[in-house]
């Protein structure tokens, strides 16, 4: 009987232990298929890929617009921001009907160095993809771009420039590309933009600018559509200044007319916004001052260090580094002697991309002197 017991006992544990066994089997195979199955993917920002411009590209006096088109992957929004030279120019949408989602738009191009920037978000992050082209255009005194949120609508561009004792004011606008000082070198009838309105250097004159936004058409029902009018002045100088307009809403189609220089007619206020900027043109200061960069150009991850020095052996008090679009992106403060040095990074400790910056050195006798330097990775 007691060899009964034991025997009965001995299959109990036995039968315990391979149930213990199975559990612990099947909880792992729980475990794996969740893996494979259940649990998220990896986190990650969009990938955007730029297929045009490609960069180090570089476009002549002629070709000054270019398409920028490419395709995102992982994007949350329906469209991607663009930006030249560190500033906003206007939301593209997305083709998201295609895998990847894709996005094209035209771009005006500046003289000199253009960084294009594409950036998108998601829950994951942010991500930004650049690429630097060159335009050989001459510089502008004045540029009015302009885009727009609507696929279906015509919005056109005005620019009334100002009287003076040797000249006349005009109207320029589709009706009037080609002034005598302005050029409306962009008209863009199908949607999105951009219209452009430039006015080459030495070519602008002093005084207040009107400016009008214009709905000539549109194709659908009415709706409000946003424009983007940004103004830039004294392009490419160390003067430049930029100015955005980006809250223009007009709605209802109506055709404005000229009849006159400076005398639009059928004006309708839901149609037609009005803004206007005054300009002053960019003077260089003569002065026997002079300064030097050496070595120009300049490798700083070669050679470390650029020197700014006065020809003359002045003693420099400050040198401010410019980008080619006018922004500040380093102020150097002298220490009583006639040269400055420069390790080719920003305020913030970033090294520069590479480019032409402007170099602005002031003097102990109070005069300024500027030059241009070109900096290679």
């Amino acid at each position: 009987m007691g060899e009964l017991i034991m025997a009965k006992s001995m299959n109990r544990n036995k039968f315990e232990t391979k149930n213990k066994f199975l559990f612990i089997r099947y909880l792992f195979l729980f475990i794996f298929l969740s893996l494979i199955f259940i649990a998220p993917s990896i986190a990650a920002p969009p990938t955007i890929v730029i297929a045009s411009p490609s960069s180090g590209a570089t476009f002549d006096t002629t070709n000054f617009v270019t398409t920028c088109s490419g395709t995102v992957t992982g994007g949350a929004d329906g469209f991607v921001q663009l930006y030249l030279n560190g500033f906003f120019v206007q939301n593209v949408p997305l083709n998201q009907t295609l895998n990847p989602a894709q996005f094209s738009t035209q771009i005006v191009l500046v003289s000199g160095i253009n960084k294009i920037e594409i950036s998108d978000t998601n829950s994951d992050g942010i991500e930004t993809t650049t690429v630097t082209v060159t335009s050989t255009r001459i510089r502008n005194d004045i540029r009015v771009n302009m885009v727009w949120d609507d696929s279906a609508s015509d919005v056109d561009l005005h620019i009334f420039t100002p009287s003076t004792s040797s000249y006349s004011s005009e109207h320029i606008y589709f009706g009037n590309k080609k002034g005598t000082i302005g050029e409306l070198d962009v008209d863009n009838v199908v949607g999105y933009g951009p219209e452009n309105i430039s006015f080459s250097a030495g070519t602008a004159v002093t005084g207040t600018y009107i400016g009008a936004v214009n709905l000539y058409n549109r194709a659908g029902s009415e709706r409000n559509i946003s424009v983007r009018v940004t103004i830039y002045l004294n392009e490419g100088t160390i003067t430049q200044s930029v100015i955005s307009l980006d809250t223009i809403v007009v709605t209802v189609p109506n055709q404005m007319r000229d009849v006159g220089a400076d005398q639009p007619s059928n004006v309708n206020s839901n149609s037609t916004k009005f803004f206007s900027f005054a300009f002053s043109p960019f003077i260089e200061a003569k002065t026997n001052e002079k300064v030097i960069s050496f070595p120009n150009p300049f490798f700083p991850l070669r050679e470390g260090l650029v020197t700014f020095k006065s020809e003359s052996g002045m003693n420099l008090t400050t040198v401010t580094i410019l980008s080619i679009d006018g922004r500040i992106v380093r102020r150097l403060i002298g220490t009583g002697q006639t040269t400055i040095t420069w390790d080719g990074r920003n305020t913030q400790g970033e090294l520069l991309s590479s480019g032409i910056y402007l170099i602005l050195a002031q003097f102990e006798n109070g005069k300024t002197a500027t030059s241009k330097m070109t900096l290679i990775h």
